[in-house]
């Protein structure tokens, strides 16, 4: 369940109310102050739309009509200014952008015709492709913004964490995180208590390159007698990578080899289909890969070979999200690195995901891409055997 629906659930009940890409070499930057001062009025909207968002009747009062659709009208244009300004950026920003002009474009229209809870899935959808692009965005000199006092007491957690990763309020978003993880409300191998360590690790180790302050908090649930054995050895084990990771810097380098070397020792650690040892390694390695990407100073078969350690990592953590980046990641890979020795596991992946959503045939368009990149990948092998494709 995308985690946007979780969080509405949660607030409903609680309290209620909140890929077009650039091909060439060297892809510019993501994180820059142009890109912030396009994303700021986006961001300022979204706030003020959310606590409505988070409650149907409120979002579609009459009294509050008119200043609704206005919102929902000022959000697609900056969503249109936003795309163009990310077209000259990596491929996944590109996609995320789009993503996000997606939803916003749609959203007045659906509004204006009556479809109000159409308007609102599409707001939170453009709430998760913010979440989506700041999470994994390596923090940088551009200056945080801050949600107002008022919005974030509204929201329980994890929404007010999401909207602080919204904000770039990154050390109040881990704050939050490490709040929620020792309140003891739930034991970690819980699958919900697991997504909440996955998206503090993700945080510490892809935004803030932080291993050292993960490690402290997992030390300190390890020796929480009311947890499972189990459970406790398992949080010693990740605090152990995790002081191995701050002892070799690995998470500053943007080495595309160490991130490799990281999706393989995850890998290794996973033993089955929902086995979780491998969470740290995974974050890691896409951590790593992420650094690579961020930079813009990679080749494009470089970010390539970067996106098929990101994509692969969140294959593996399953998470079930609005903005399929999982998919945007390994399509980019394919097409920028087909030759790579990954291609195959990542074609394969993308055709089971194709085939397993619920059970139903993928559309006509989806086989097209599939098939498209079927044969990027069988003929870059053809090449490297050494024959005529």
């Amino acid at each position: 369940m995308p985690r946007i629906f979780r969080l509405l659930t949660l607030v409903m009940l609680l309290a209620p109310l909140r890929a077009g890409a650039a091909s060439g070499d060297g892809a510019a930057p993501t994180h820059d102050a142009a890109t912030a001062k396009l994303m700021r009025p986006l961001f300022e909207r979204l706030i003020a739309i959310l606590p409505l968002a988070l409650d149907a009747k409120a979002f579609a009062a009459p009294k509050t009509s008119a200043s609704t659709g206005a919102t929902l009208k000022e959000l697609a244009d900056g969503a249109d200014a936003f795309a163009a300004h990310a077209a000259g950026r990596d491929e996944i920003f590109a996609f995320i952008a789009a993503a996000l002009q997606g939803a916003a474009v749609e959203a007045p229209r659906r509004f204006a015709r009556g479809d109000p809870d159409g308007a609102r899935f599409l707001v939170l959808t453009m709430t998760e492709a913010c979440i989506a692009c700041h999470e994994n965005l390596p923090d940088g000199p551009v200056k945080a913004q801050a949600p107002s006092q008022p919005v974030l007491q509204s929201l329980p957690m994890p929404a007010r964490a999401w909207v602080l990763v919204m904000g770039r309020q990154f050390d109040d978003a881990l704050q939050a995180w490490e709040d929620l993880l020792q309140s003891g409300g739930r034991p970690a191998t819980d699958p919900a208590a697991f997504e909440d360590l996955a998206n503090y690790l993700r945080l510490a180790l892809s935004v803030r390159r932080d291993p050292a302050r993960p490690r402290t908090l997992f030390e300190k649930l390890a020796t929480k007698a009311a947890a499972p054995r189990s459970e406790r050895d398992q949080l010693a084990r990740w605090a152990g990578e995790l002081e191995a990771y701050q002892r070799s810097g690995v998470l500053a380098t943007g080495d595309l080899g160490a991130a490799r070397r990281l999706l393989e020792d995850a890998q290794a650690k996973t033993a089955y289909s929902g086995d979780r040892a491998g969470l740290v390694a995974f974050l890691a390695a896409q951590a790593v890969a992420g650094r690579v990407v961020a930079a813009g100073k990679a080749s494009a078969e470089e970010r390539g070979r970067a996106y098929y350690v990101m994509g692969l990592s969140e294959a593996a953590l399953d998470r079930q999200t609005w903005v399929a980046r999982e998919e945007a990641l390994l399509e980019a890979a394919i097409r920028l690195a087909p030759g790579d020795e990954l291609a195959q596991k990542a074609l394969a992946r993308l055709e089971s995901d194709a085939r397993g959503h619920a059970g139903f045939a993928p559309s006509p368009a989806r086989r097209a891409v599939l098939a498209d990149l079927r044969r990027l990948v069988d003929r870059a092998g053809t090449r490297g055997r050494g024959t005529d494709p």
